[in-house]
């Protein structure tokens, strides 16, 4: 089977502007539109470029089926372990790999904790 890296700048949900140099402010969550993530085979990054005096948090939920922003969900493990955090208390640029679950589509919560600066560049590994 044939595979390709696909990236893309994360993309605001409300302003449905990528997120590059975007400026946002201590306690204003910004959530990522909706990834079509049904063809990645399990590896993903997140490039993630912070100025200023950041401090930012990560994290990712997952939906199956149609993504009408009810039906997300936060990953957990058997162990009731959070595996949708991706980084708490970030203070530097950082290449951030995981392995999302198995899901059809994912989004990102960033979460500034002191007003920063930041770009998000989102990666995943597909099958053909």
């Amino acid at each position: 089977m044939a595979s390709q890296i696909r990236i893309a700048p994360l993309v605001d949900a409300a302003t449905s502007t990528n997120i590059t140099a975007q400026a946002m402010i201590n306690g204003t969550a910004v959530y990522s539109t909706q990834i079509n993530a049904a063809r990645s085979d399990g590896y993903a990054f997140l490039d993630v470029t912070l100025a200023d005096t950041p401090d930012v948090d990560i994290s990712y939920q997952v939906s199956y089926g149609n993504p009408d922003l009810t039906g997300w969900k936060t990953p957990y493990d058997t162990d009731g372990n959070n595996v949708g955090t991706l980084a708490t208390t970030l203070i530097a640029s950082r290449l951030i790999v995981f392995e999302p679950v198995a899901c059809e589509w994912i989004r990102f919560l960033i979460d500034p904790d002191a007003n920063s600066t930041v770009s998000v560049v989102y990666g995943h590994k597909e099958t053909l």
